[in-house]
């Protein structure tokens, strides 16, 4: 069938039901993480602007309390055609050499995916930000902030 028979707006043609299933499936595992996390605390909302910026969290001290936690790592910036694609498989080369150790003898499933794309939205030529929302614990990089960073 000719692909542009099913666009990409079709619930089920061109990539759209993948993407569901992991947006599904990361919420719930986000929504379990956070819960386990953050059980019995109070939210906490910090406020800031261009002169006043908000403190960021501090990095989690301890391990983590699940197995396999929730993680997220976005970084928008502007890149050539080539530094986009490099990146790109080298962060497939990760999945790939996952995939060819294949299974451990034992743990549930557990999804790892690489998304990239050309923002859409356009910003200054100067603009680069980095989001990290991870449960991952102490075990996380000392690079990374646990929270979205704009600059």
């Amino acid at each position: 069938m000719p692909s542009g028979l099913v666009p990409p707006e079709d619930a089920e043609g061109n990539g759209t039901a993948d993407l569901r299933e992991l947006s599904q499936g990361f919420l719930r595992a986000y929504e379990r993480s956070w819960t386990l996390m953050h059980e019995g605390e109070e939210d906490v909302y910090g406020f800031g602007s261009g002169e006043r910026p908000v403190l960021l969290p501090l990095l989690p001290d301890s391990a983590s309390l699940e197995a396999h936690p929730t993680h997220l790592d976005s970084l928008t910036l502007r890149l050539s055609p080539e530094r986009y694609r490099r990146l790109a498989r080298a962060l497939s080369a990760l999945l790939a050499e996952a995939h060819a150790e294949g299974h451990t003898t034992s743990g549930p499933h557990c999804t790892l995916a690489v998304l990239a794309f050309r923002a859409e939205t356009e910003t200054d030529g100067n603009q680069l930000s980095r989001s990290i929302n991870s449960f991952l614990g102490a075990e996380i990089s000392s690079t990374c902030t646990p929270a979205t960073a704009t600059s």
